[in-house]
């Protein structure tokens, strides 16, 4: 399917889907602000990626802890002059702190994001020509706060095309847990809003649905969550990606995959098409028998919450 990244899903070489995480806790040089400060909650974030991409999704999983400015722009280049014919997606997360568009490595230095990115690019790395590269960054990008507004509207972007030419922009995609300027939220205990919302909604809907779909749903959760900051008010946060991506990545094989169950509901199968407008309850043996209907993966549920009949995985 030409729409669809391949991912191998039937090939057993763990090298054919990467992720790398660069985990920064300790700060013991440089800048005021954060030596000798450790970010609490970061391990968890690390091993709840870990857990996802390495265990659920079949990614081979490197970490790095730690790593000064030089030592980690030694690791993105090794990772991007590297030969693997073999490797289909590519992920990379950055857990630190930052400002603006640069994230602090543990000497206190800086490295723009930018120059991250490069390092991907088709000129530097010709391995990834044509095939998905995803960023994740967890860091703050300012000093600012958002206390949120109300807002009882929504409004739609028409989507972009892309040409069927590969600049050296293309297969790009990159999340970052907060928008420019603000603050990003951490736990101590759970770890960060946006990674644990990530591995969230990955967990639970990688099989259904596309990699997009997902990354919209994690905005929306990021969105919806009521941070404490301290005071009696709460602060709120807005993750927000960029994305050059020509095609849909799914995490888990086509073959496998099975619908979103309606209101979340798993109910026992029953093979009925939709109720008739004001219909309720049983439909009369009569259309029963007319209105069998069976699905490739799987019959019609009764949904609880919305008394319709909706197309779900079996239970």
């Amino acid at each position: 399917d030409d729409s669809c990244y391949e991912m191998g899903y039937k090939n057993e070489d763990r090298d054919g889907k990467i992720c790398v995480i660069f985990n920064f806790k300790k700060f013991n040089r440089g800048d005021a602000e954060n030596k000798n400060q450790e970010r609490k909650g970061t391990d968890i974030d690390r091993n709840s990626i870990r857990t996802l991409f390495g265990e659920k999704l079949g990614f081979r999983v490197q970490v790095y802890e730690d790593r000064t400015r030089e030592e980690m722009v030694q690791v993105l280049r090794t990772l991007a002059t590297t030969n693997r014919p073999t490797t289909y997606c590519f992920c990379l997360f950055v857990l630190s702190h930052g400002k603006d568009d640069a994230i602090h490595c543990s000497d206190g230095n800086t490295i723009e994001l930018a120059d991250v990115y490069a390092e991907f690019y088709p000129e530097k790395c010709t391995s990834l020509i044509g095939k998905p590269k995803l960023f994740f960054v967890e860091a703050c990008r300012g000093n600012e706060t958002d206390t949120g507004v109300q807002c009882d509207s929504s409004s739609r972007a028409d989507p972009s095309s892309f040409k069927r030419t590969l600049p050296k922009h293309a297969d790009l995609f990159v999340f970052y847990s907060t928008c420019p300027g603000r603050y990003a939220y951490r736990d101590e205990k759970t770890g960060s809003y946006f990674i644990q919302s990530l591995c969230e909604v990955i967990e639970i809907n990688y099989h259904r649905e596309h990699f997009l779909d997902m990354m919209t749903s994690v905005n929306n959760r990021v969105a919806g969550k009521e941070i404490p900051s301290g005071s009696l008010q709460t602060v709120k946060q807005m993750s927000i990606f960029h994305c050059a991506l020509r095609k849909k990545i799914w995490f888990a094989d086509q073959g496998t995959l099975y619908p979103k169950p309606c209101h979340g509901q798993l109910q026992n199968p029953v093979n009925l098409t939709p109720l008739e407008p004001g219909e309720t309850g049983q439909a009369s043996s009569s259309r029963l028998a007319r209105s069998t209907r069976r699905f490739r993966d799987g019959a019609l549920h009764l949904c609880r919450a919305c008394r319709q009949w909706s197309k779900c995985a079996r239970s």
